[in-house]
């Protein structure tokens, strides 16, 4: 008896020894306190894991290691009373488990597992009627699983899963004949797929990969060379799809799709917003006069004229600041006017604005008054 209880102490020396150890490698480590063991044991299942995770500025993994060691954290999960039950049997179907299990403080696989067990789990799955399963053995052939389920009110998977246990199949049910082929020889192209199929009763997908293994889909489209290519780049955002299709022989649909796949940005056709004699008038007077001045007499905004001389290629294209006249309005944006470098520059407004912006800068104006 001596013997065993100087082994006992020495191993306890130990185990305390590597406690302490491991305790002071943790910086963090910070030892429970005899208030919040007190607390956890009182309020642990009133108030939550989570809540006393917050008010100790604890982890929730460090609150539920210290009820595990002190046998507290499974006496929520202990066995199911009637009043559990009752709870489940009323608020299963309308509330999703999780909620639930929040109520009674378990998990969502308890709460599932335990509606399994009470069969309730087949209440909310409806039950195949004969109706309907003369319904699948009419149209299974004929409809695919997506349509099924949409007149049935059921999800895919459980038509697919019903006719699996009705014995029925779905592959290969009939091959093709000769009256079928010419059939469907006649009406290709002609007539959708869907409607040939209905005449055959064959699926839709049966009936476009038989057209398909015989060649009769109408070819694909060639592939676009690089001259091609470079050319749409190059016109799209000045020329319509339209034209650029009669051009190379191409379908307008394609180049718009091409465009959209290649992120090259077009302009939309203004012609059918603004009349040729607008549209001539812009040409004439733009380099004359003034865009406002253009858009009060057409009455039209100020982009649309914008939109139609970049179209027609009006607008001059924008040349680079200088090193001088970058440190012209370095020096000057407090001293002068945006309107007065603008024109000892002989720039436009927005131009410099914009330049002057990027940089920080602010303008004065005339009579003083800040312009950002």
């Amino acid at each position: 008896a001596c013997l065993q209880t100087i082994r006992l102490n020495r191993r306890r020396n130990k185990n305390c020894g590597r406690t302490l150890k491991n305790h002071s490698v943790n910086k963090n480590y910070r030892l429970w306190q005899p208030e919040e063991i007190a607390y956890l044991k009182k309020n642990h299942t009133k108030e939550g894991i989570e809540t006393a995770a917050k008010k100790f500025n604890r982890s929730i993994h460090a609150v539920k290691a210290k009820l595990t060691q002190l046998n507290l954290y499974q006496l929520n999960r202990g066995s199911w009373t009637a009043s559990d039950d009752e709870f489940l049997r009323k608020h299963w179907g309308n509330k999703k488990p999780g909620e639930i299990g929040k109520k009674i403080n378990r998990t969502k696989q308890a709460v599932t597992g335990r509606a399994y067990r009470l069969g309730l789990r087949e209440l909310n799955i409806k039950k195949w009627s004969k109706n309907e399963d003369k319904y699948l053995e009419k149209s299974y052939l004929k409809m695919g699983y997506k349509e099924l389920s949409k007149h049935l009110g059921r999800s895919t998977v459980a038509v697919t899963a019903h006719i699996r246990l009705l014995g029925l199949r779905k592959k290969n049910w009939q091959k093709w004949t000769n009256k079928k082929l010419r059939l469907l020889k006649k009406y290709y192209g002609k007539i959708t797929a869907k409607e040939i199929a209905d005449k055959i009763n064959f699926t839709t997908t049966a009936v476009i990969d038989k057209a398909n293994s015989l060649n009769l889909a109408p070819p694909r489209a060639k592939l676009y060379t690089q001259t091609e290519l470079e050319f749409i780049k190059n016109s799209y955002p000045t020329i319509e799809a339209k034209y650029i299709a009669k051009k190379l022989g191409r379908d307008e649909k394609a180049i718009r799709h091409l465009a959209y796949k290649k992120g090259w940005k077009g302009r939309k056709n203004i012609t059918h917003i603004l009349s040729s004699d607008k549209i001539d008038y812009i040409k004439k007077y733009y380099k004359k006069m003034k865009v406002r001045q253009l858009a009060n007499e057409l009455e039209i905004s100020e982009n649309q004229v914008l939109v139609v001389a970049r179209r027609f290629g009006l607008v001059e294209k924008k040349v680079i600041f200088s090193k001088k006249e970058k440190d012209f309005i370095r020096i000057n944006h407090n001293k002068l006017s945006l309107k007065e470098i603008a024109g000892k520059l002989n720039r436009g407004k927005y131009s410099i604005r914009y330049y002057a912006q990027s940089k920080g800068w602010i303008f004065r104006s005339g009579k003083g008054k800040k312009l950002t």
